[in-house]
């Protein structure tokens, strides 16, 4: 699949309303159809439609407003979360097609990097087409360069 989770943000400084994930489409020529595609584990979200064209990104987050007063209106955001939120300490994240197959599986760590952990930095992806067996690597990840607050 070209479409893959490329940041996380699940320690939010000072509320966990702005957290979010950020899914890329890595394909050069083909939009991605999101209807049906959900977060089965760590999030519960299920896009109802749309489509990310090649090189987009569209971030979900637990409240769009808390994440727009964070980090701007200019981002291709959905949400809310439909239940749940990212755990603070890490989790598995689950995302499935449309016919609830798994399209990514991995799990992460606030213990990965410190900075993520409530100090206003997110987890990235250190390379978006990196194989995804290596998501559950700590070198498959770093944090973000941009603090927030």
């Amino acid at each position: 699949s070209s479409l893959r989770i490329s940041e996380l943000m699940f320690n939010q400084p000072g509320s966990d309303d702005a957290e979010f994930i950020e899914l890329l489409n890595l394909s050069t020529n083909q939009t991605i159809d999101l209807a049906g595609i959900r977060f089965s584990d760590g999030i519960n979200f299920t896009f109802s439609s749309g489509s990310l064209a090649p090189g987009e990104r569209v971030v979900v987050t637990r409240d769009v407003t808390a994440f727009q007063l964070v980090y701007g209106a200019g981002i291709n955001v959905v949400g809310p979360f439909a239940s749940g939120g990212l755990n603070n300490t890490g989790e598995t994240i689950e995302l499935t097609d449309s016919v609830g197959f798994p399209m990514q599986i991995f799990s992460y760590s606030c213990a990965w990097f410190p900075h993520t952990d409530g100090a206003g930095f997110s987890l990235t992806s250190v390379d978006a087409i990196i194989p995804l067996t290596y998501l559950n690597l700590y070198s498959a990840w770093r944090r973000s360069g941009e603090h927030t607050s």
